[in-house]
């Protein structure tokens, strides 16, 4: 482990109990991930560019925008790399963020890799999307995790 993941962990582990060892336990370096450059980095998982290499800020605007801004409550389903969930918790009517995983190995990697402080927002709640019985609205579903969800989420993400 390392002390980003680490730190994130416990974070997680005090808030989210039941996550922190479906977290640690995930199978990371079986991902086929790799660093993508552009005029900014991303993450490309088999195969997969997770966010935009140019303007994930950008990216993340325009998933946003899809969202009215006094929405009080957002489902965001996947995590990317954080800049969705950090955008979203800045709109001032925004009193619940729930987000979905839906691969747990990627958001393991993710937590790895990158400082996540949305997670330490008291409006965030964290599950994973397998235990969501339903869609729930206003979403905001990431479309390369879509294609990456893990096999245990797979039903949830065939109806979204």
């Amino acid at each position: 482990m390392n002390e980003l993941f680490d730190k994130h962990l416990a974070l997680i582990a005090a808030r989210w109990p039941q996550l922190a060892p479906v977290l640690a336990q995930q199978p990371v370096d079986e991902l086929q991930a790799e660093l993508l450059e552009g005029r900014e980095s991303t993450l490309l998982i088999q195969g997969i560019q997770l966010t935009s290499r140019h303007d994930r800020q950008g990216e993340a605007r325009l998933q946003a925008a899809s969202i009215p801004e006094a929405s009080p409550v957002v489902h965001l389903y996947g995590t990317g790399l954080g800049e969705l969930a950090t955008l979203l918790l800045s709109r001032p009517a925004l009193r619940q963020l729930r987000v979905h995983i839906l691969n747990e190995a990627l958001f393991s990697l993710v937590l790895r890799l990158l400082a996540q402080p949305w997670l330490a927002d008291p409006r965030v709640e964290l599950q994973l999307a397998a235990d969501s019985k339903e869609i729930a609205l206003p979403f905001i579903a990431l479309p390369a995790e879509l294609m990456l969800t893990s096999d245990a989420n797979a039903k949830l993400r065939d109806r979204l």
